[in-house]
């Protein structure tokens, strides 16, 4: 069994964290050269990147995508102010917070007669929003995105889908790239991973698109 969420450390008790995968690729590349004396990984700088750090890099790129984004609603200053605080409390807010909202969430982070409009245009960026990790390694900073843009998703969508939006996701918005070829097919295993876990177990696995 595999968490069904990596992005909390609040993961079930009789589970695997996918984040194993970026210690399983550390330890693969550990092995000396014979010819250099240097480890594939020091040679390459495969070292994994800690799930805070990783948080805080995916939430920090949508933030100022989203501030930059939305400048085309600004009339003035103040405008810029209320917007941009409304984006911080829809990324920084717990769940928990969240939840006590409920109905009046999305109305409490813009204006009420703002709130719609400025919701729809933040999916519409997200939508064609395109992230590329140039050095993906075992996909810590890719699937981290995907969390993040899932909760975004779940926050503004009231037809929110989790399978189908983190399929959207995968397709169309995150990109990887490694120079060790290995570190693809990991970063690709936890992507799949982060679709089979909310799977119907009744229904047949599909590979990745």
């Amino acid at each position: 069994n595999f968490t069904t969420d990596e992005s909390t450390p609040e993961y079930e008790q009789v589970a695997v964290d996918p984040e194993m995968l970026g210690k399983v690729l550390e330890n693969l590349l550990a092995t000396l050269d014979a010819d250099t004396g240097k480890s594939a990984q020091e040679a390459k700088g495969a070292y994994y990147t800690p799930r805070e750090i990783v948080s805080y890099m995916c939430k920090e790129s949508v933030r100022q995508y989203l501030y930059t984004s939305i400048e085309k609603f600004v009339v003035n200053k103040e405008d810029k102010t209320i917007y941009n605080k409304g984006i911080d409390r829809l990324l920084d807010e717990s769940d928990a917070q969240y939840e006590i909202a409920h109905t009046n969430a999305i109305r409490n982070l813009w204006s009420a007669d703002k709130a719609k409009t400025i919701s729809q245009e933040i999916l519409k960026y997200l939508d064609n929003l395109k992230v590329l990790d140039p050095a993906c390694g075992s996909g810590a900073f890719p699937i981290g995105m995907l969390q993040t843009l899932l909760k975004i998703y779940e926050r503004l969508e009231p037809r929110f889908d989790q399978y189908k939006t983190k399929l959207a996701i995968l397709k169309n918005n995150i990109y990887g790239v490694d120079i060790e070829p290995m570190a693809a097919e990991i970063s690709r295993l936890r992507a799949w991973l982060s679709l089979v876990v909310k799977k119907n177990k009744n229904k047949d696995v599909e590979p990745l698109p």
